[in-house]
């Protein structure tokens, strides 16, 4: 068996904490819901090696290494692990290596440079499969998919392969599928207090921010603010500026018949000066470009600011951390989701959308110790019953179903942090989604998801991976945040449009826009 000296070369960038794994509970109680919560099943055991009917031989126990961002701190050989393990005879060893702006991209950098590979690699985005399909690096998964991943197959239809399929042949399996958009959320009880309602206007919005920041929402005295989130793409943390400006920031626009990126639009830019506007009046949470998604995602629970955007789809455990936490602490709390605002034309605003191609994607190395092995795993978390193995664990004992057919935990589970040290989580999730929407989300998320799902714009004119994507999208999505975030936090008095044809000019010149742009024009063209 080979020699694995990946552990020794990412040992500078890997953070991993270890936790003790959590005791089963002796007997949990019954859950709140419609229905009593049945007699709780033993103790969950191992699992036997699964049958093949293939007849692939997995009787020798092999060690594995499944290299995934890390969305949470999962305590190694927890029982979800051990599981997954043992019905494919495998000793688990999940890496998980920080997931920021760009440190999984130099994980993944570290991994090509050590020459010895993880049996299974997770990509944060398709600049990084080609990178290492180009060095030779990833399997073939065509007839692997024939034989073992028919689970796979049925929930990725053909398009989803596009970005990874190279002379006609698959090298990567695409972990998501979804049409995605940010909702906006805001504290109605602070509305209540102020009598005021929810915004349908760029004017009633202000209004809200203003009030939220300057009339003590909360009644307590306490500083506060209109509006928070977390340092992700603009158009995700202040998405109603661009809802009312009409473009998004790197959404594809069609301009006197060729297309132009939204990054260097001028509706852009007056979203930015409304931001920058918020920013000076002291209405947005000063320290928001810190915060990370985790970061956040407790910064919720604080109760200091009045409205955020987030992806209801993305599970995230916001609704579970950060709106436990608020809730808990004060009685009356509650953020519910809202319709986007008007447009700056007086018609319904509409929110951003993703297309419904994969962000993120499992390739298996070329050197694995078992290939076949390797697509099982994500056969299985392709289906519904390693889906819900997976994300709930085993019903009867973690979860159960009331008269309404509703998912209810059993009492004891619902806690996050008890599950995330079972394996429990989305962490393990991410091998290969089966779908977005969670099973067990609470009111303010369902509500999210049905206002993502009646206020997205259309789709883009079409999909493209393009050879200048591939070589400059990673730093020119780096510059555009920078600079937006330059703009939207400039001091009063600033000449923001000097700012913007500065960035605009070298977003086409020295980051690779206009060889972009040029290439999406000659496939639309093509395509026309």
């Amino acid at each position: 068996m080979k020699k694995r000296l990946l552990a020794l070369t990412l040992a500078s960038c890997m953070v991993f904490v270890a936790l003790a794994a959590c005791a089963q509970p002796a007997s949990p109680g019954a859950a709140p819901g419609a229905a009593a919560a049945p007699a709780a099943a033993p103790a969950p055991e191992a699992a036997a090696p699964a049958a093949d009917p293939g007849g692939y031989d997995m009787s020798e126990r092999l060690n594995f290494v499944i290299m995934m961002g890390k969305q949470f701190d999962v305590p190694p050989g927890n029982p979800t692990e051990q599981h997954i393990g043992d019905m494919f005879n495998l000793d688990i060893e999940f890496r998980l290596l920080p997931r920021g702006t760009e440190d999984y991209l130099n994980a993944l950098n570290m991994v090509l440079a050590s020459g010895d590979f993880p049996d299974l690699i997770q990509f944060d985005r398709e600049a990084a499969v080609h990178m290492f399909h180009r060095e030779g690096v990833l399997f073939p998964m065509d007839d692997l998919l024939a034989e073992f991943g028919q689970e796979v197959l049925d929930i990725r239809p053909d398009h989803m392969w596009e970005q990874v399929t190279f002379d006609d042949v698959r090298y990567a399996a695409p972990i998501t599928m979804r049409t995605a958009a940010s909702v906006p959320y805001i504290r109605v009880d602070w509305l209540d207090n102020l009598g005021l309602g929810i915004p349908t206007t760029l004017a009633e919005f202000e209004e809200v921010l203003r009030a939220f920041t300057e009339d003590d929402p909360a009644g307590d005295g306490r500083r506060s603010f209109g509006i928070s989130g977390s340092n992700n793409p603009a158009q995700e943390v202040f998405a109603q500026a661009f809802v009312y400006t009409t473009v998004f920031p790197r959404d594809w626009q069609i301009r006197d018949g060729r297309l132009v990126n939204g990054s260097v639009m001028d509706e852009v830019f007056d979203a930015l000066e409304i931001i920058n506007r918020w920013h000076v009046n002291g209405w947005v949470d000063p320290e928001w470009p810190l915060y990370t998604r985790d970061r956040f995602q407790e910064i919720i629970g604080t109760g200091t600011f009045g409205t955020y955007a987030w992806d209801p789809q993305r599970l995230d455990p916001a609704f579970d951390i950060g709106l436990a936490a608020l809730y808990a602490r004060e009685e009356g709390a509650l953020f519910v989701g809202f319709p986007p605002i008007m447009n700056r034309y007086g018609q319904p605003g509409v929110l951003h959308h993703g297309d419904n191609r994969s962000g993120m994607f499992m390739g298996i190395a070329y050197d694995t110790v078992s290939p076949q092995r390797a697509m099982m795993i994500l056969n299985y978390a392709a289906s519904e019953e390693g889906y819900l193995r997976i994300r709930y664990g085993i019903e009867g004992y973690h979860y159960y179903y009331d008269a309404d057919g509703q998912m209810r935990w059993v009492e004891e589970w619902e806690d996050i942090n008890r599950r995330t040290a079972e394996g429990m989580s989305i962490q393990y999730n991410n091998l290969l989604r089966r779908e977005f929407e969670d099973r067990m989300g609470n009111a303010t998320m369902q509500e999210g998801l049905q206002i993502m799902n009646e206020n997205m714009s259309p789709s883009a004119p079409f999909f493209a991976t393009t050879p200048g994507m591939l070589e400059h999208q990673t730093l020119l999505h780096g510059f555009e945040t920078e600079n937006f975030i330059r703009i939207m936090t400039a001091p009063a008095g600033t000449d923001l449009r000097a700012m913007w044809d500065s960035y605009v000019e070298r977003w086409y010149t020295e980051f690779g826009g206009q060889q972009i742009t040029d290439e999406w024009n000659d496939l639309w063209a093509e395509r026309q």
